[in-house]
């Protein structure tokens, strides 16, 4: 399906008529004059099968680096090991040391949180949440909303680096991409989520860049006109980059291998989050 033809039924419910819980397109254009490729899922949460999956916290061993939260992991063997049929790479994160990495902004899985809600000046930073009631919101998430989180990756706030504020990507069907965080203007290969208005639905979206020829990036306003244009009223950036990551096993034979998108480091980069789709037997 054409992706024009796509978003015209998902705007129109198509979704709910949808036998699959899960839908990829393939975006392939020319936005502000250059090549964009990536991909795009649309999930629909109300589907009693699919549940979220986030990378889950472990104890660190002794003798890991201080401050570490979370081990590096490729997002394909991430993927792999999970059984998930889609995944993502998610929060951003610093390296703490090889194979240790500290979270950067609230992370929780299966209501266990992974990594703290992070502020700026008393302001949280921008997060994706699932709610125990089963819906998808993205907004800025205080410590006392723990308690109905069941699953969350965040973006990245404000910062004493940048005079950014780290504003949603969309917010209330708004394009606030120039003042999303990081980097707005620049180029660069992007994974952000969005949310339908009634949060029942989640879209997943990567696009490749720094590959001539290829794909050569996307910057913020422009990923967030995208998204606004597949129907997401809220979204928010991901960690991008060498990091960004896209895997799908829908519809895909053991032969064929799963779905994925061209990371720009060539290969899949050893990330601390991961965000995935499972479809329960």
């Amino acid at each position: 399906m054409k992706l024009a033809a796509f978003t015209v039924a998902l705007l129109g419910g198509a979704l709910a008529a949808c036998a699959q819980p899960i839908r990829v397109i393939e975006i392939d254009r020319t936005i502000d004059g250059a090549q964009v490729r990536g991909f795009a899922a649309w999930i629909d949460l109300r589907d009693p099968d699919v549940e979220i999956v986030v990378t889950s916290p472990e104890p660190m061993p002794d003798g890991a680096p201080e401050r570490s939260e979370a081990r590096l992991v490729a997002t394909d063997a991430w993927a792999e090991r999970e059984g998930v049929a889609l995944a993502i790479n998610a929060s951003y994160f610093g390296v703490t040391g090889p194979g240790y990495a500290d979270v950067v902004g609230l992370a929780v899985s299966d209501t266990k949180p992974l990594s703290p809600v992070r502020t700026h000046e008393g302001v949280p930073d921008p997060v994706l949440l699932f709610t125990t009631d089963g819906r998808a919101r993205i907004e800025r998430a205080a410590p006392a909303d723990l308690t109905r989180i069941q699953d969350a990756v965040g973006g990245v706030g404000g910062s004493n680096t940048s005079d950014l504020p780290g504003t949603l990507l969309i917010d209330n069907g708004r394009n606030l991409g120039t003042t999303a965080r990081v980097a707005p203007a620049a180029r660069h290969p992007r994974t952000a989520a969005g949310v339908s208005r009634d949060g029942r639905a989640l879209l997943l979206v990567a696009i490749d860049g720094r590959q001539p020829g290829h794909s050569a990036g996307i910057t913020l306003p422009a990923l967030a006109a995208l998204m606004l244009e597949l129907g997401a009223w809220d979204a928010l950036n991901l960690d991008g980059g060498g990091s960004t990551a896209f895997i799908s096993r829908l519809n895909r034979s053991e032969a064929q291998g799963p779905q994925t998108n061209r990371p720009s480091d060539g290969a899949f980069r050893p990330v601390a989050v991961h965000l995935g789709v499972r479809i329960r037997p």
